[in-house]
């Protein structure tokens, strides 16, 4: 019992503090473009599709790779992957390699996603499972939630200060 209540919080945790990190990044990279490289906002829009984009293309061709990892390994490996997206885009003055940056990134994302929900759904059914589901709809929509506030705030000092801590916290988890 105490087990399940560790990968509960676990689980949640981990949500709640990667949606966070994914929405402050989203909304700093429509700052970002604007001041890096002055693209009108049709361009920053295409942009920012990219990311959805690819990881809704990842999550339909991503199944056979993400079954043979164990969920908390594919989680460790997402996050590492998503921190490496965005270190290679503030590192670059390049819009291909910012766009590639941010086709990784949803990637890489694909394996964040799908993972959590089966690990936080494995061997359950019922009531468990569905207090298991509502933990997790509830952290990572909390995160959504906190995440234009934080942005905002990171955002008037810097892109850059804003894109670390998005980085910080996929670390930190």
């Amino acid at each position: 019992m105490k087990t399940q209540a560790v990968q509960f919080h676990t689980i949640n945790l981990t949500s709640f503090f990667s949606q966070l990190a994914i929405a402050v990044i989203n909304l700093t990279l429509v700052y970002h473009l604007r001041s890096h490289y002055a693209l009108s906002s049709g361009l920053i829009g295409i942009a920012a599709a990219i990311t959805p984009a690819s990881y809704l293309l990842f999550c339909l061709i991503n199944g056979p790779i993400a079954a043979r990892l164990k969920p908390m390994s594919a989680v460790l490996l997402s996050l590492g992957g998503m921190s490496a997206s965005i270190i290679l885009l503030l590192s670059v003055h390049n819009l291909t390699i910012t766009y590639l940056a941010l086709f990784s990134f949803g990637f890489w994302m694909s394996l964040l996603w799908p993972s959590i929900e089966e690990w936080f759904s494995r061997e359950k059914e019922g009531r468990e499972l569905s207090k298991a589901a509502n933990g997790f709809n509830v952290s990572w929509s909390l995160g959504v939630a906190l995440s234009s506030y934080v942005a905002g705030l990171l955002v008037e000092h810097s892109t850059i200060l804003s894109f670390a801590v998005g980085v910080g916290l996929f670390l930190s988890v």
